[in-house]
């Protein structure tokens, strides 16, 4: 409710009152009951309008959140909740590790392991990888335990074993193989036009943070010294980690109800003078959903051209820290921001004390 419908709707109590002269013990407690049940109605309505416009799961998200909340206030409910939460991540730790391991080699042994021994742990180590094998279970592999592929894979590990790619004058091989690989991938994201370079990481995570801090270094190039990163709320794990590290303000949005995908309204919003980069996924590492790469790309092609103001929007952003999200950009609703709801409940307040000092003005 805007703050010209809060007015007409205070007018409009206002009018509808009328106070007896002279008044009465009764009709005063009728004008107070008056006041307080247009109070609650317009906080009800508003309310009411708010929820209908987040949509189901949304709605009932918050209404969830107002009930823990305020059950949360009650003497001892926190201790309870608290109790039942370590229960659980007791119990995930115990299905994650299991009840502890009575052959584990914590110490380097007086006499070493001989072969068969080795083999041994290795195989009883294979085996403990339940339910890979039989695909029921996730575990980040991306191809199959044996055929082709595999024999291929294990073969040149095999032959490069001995090697080490900090020396490639001693093993050009290594190096010709991570230069053809690089350029392999340019390839496929029209890099080589760009004049775009590239190399080899351990995997997922390091690539992420590589990237991060070639973007901090690029932002400071061009004198931004607080680079902010924009991401939605699927993006992977790894990136809090790099924005972390190297000090870039992450700031994750909420993602679109219906696609789960990265909302677009939300990160033009967000996009400052500080924005160094839009982070998507294609796919995302929680559902599995493609991001609307391209068109997030045109709006990033659009910033380059004409850059947004600085804070455009009010962001509380804490860097070099773990606990993000920062505060997202308003989205409409119950959860559009504290300044329309206190304005809001003010105005209410401000209609009840006049409709109060009315009935002592008439006492």
């Amino acid at each position: 409710m805007s703050m010209k419908s809060a007015l007409v709707a205070a007018a409009a109590a206002a009018a509808y009152f009328k106070f007896p002269n002279p008044p009465n013990a009764a009709s005063r407690l009728a004008m107070i009951e008056h006041a307080v049940f247009v109070l609650l109605t317009l906080m009800a309505l508003k309310g009411a309008l708010d929820l209908a416009s987040l949509g189901p799961a949304r709605a009932w998200k918050k209404i969830a959140g107002a009930i823990f909340g305020s059950l949360n206030a009650l003497p001892g409910f926190d201790g309870l909740v608290g109790k039942g939460i370590e229960k659980e991540i007791t119990q995930l730790r115990k299905d994650l590790l299991g009840d502890g391991d009575a052959d584990a080699q914590t110490a380097i042994p007086k006499i070493g392991l001989t072969h068969a021994e080795i083999r041994e742990k290795l195989v009883a180590a294979k085996g403990a990888a339940v339910g890979y094998a039989s695909g029921k279970m996730w575990g980040g592999i991306y191809h199959e335990e044996s055929g082709s592929l595999t024999a291929v894979q294990n073969e040149a590990w095999g032959m490069f074993n001995c090697s080490n790619t900090l020396y490639p004058s001693t093993f050009p091989g290594i190096r010709k193989f991570e230069a053809e690989i690089v350029s392999m991938t340019l390839g496929l994201v029209h890099g080589h036009e760009a004049g775009a370079v590239g190399l080899l990481s351990s995997g997922g995570t390091e690539s992420i943070a590589l990237a991060v801090l070639a973007y901090r270094n690029a932002a400071r190039a061009k004198g931004i010294t607080e680079p902010e990163i924009i991401c939605g709320l699927s993006a992977h794990p790894a990136l809090t980690k790099a924005c972390h590290y190297y000090g870039v303000a992450q700031v994750k949005l909420q993602l679109d109800p219906a696609t789960m995908a990265m909302d677009l309204g939300l990160v033009a919003k967000a996009m400052t003078a500080n924005t160094v980069c839009v982070y998507a996924s294609a796919p995302t590492f929680t559902h599995g959903v493609v991001d609307p790469i391209e068109e997030l790309a045109g709006l990033c092609a659009a910033k380059v051209r004409a850059p947004a103001a600085p804070h455009t929007h009010e962001r509380e952003r804490r860097r070099g820290s773990m606990n993000y999200p920062a505060r997202l950009p308003p989205r409409g609703g119950i959860d559009a921001g504290l300044p329309e709801g206190s304005m809001m409940l003010g105005l209410l307040l401000l209609l009840l004390l006049m409709l109060l000092l009315l009935l002592l003005s008439s006492c």
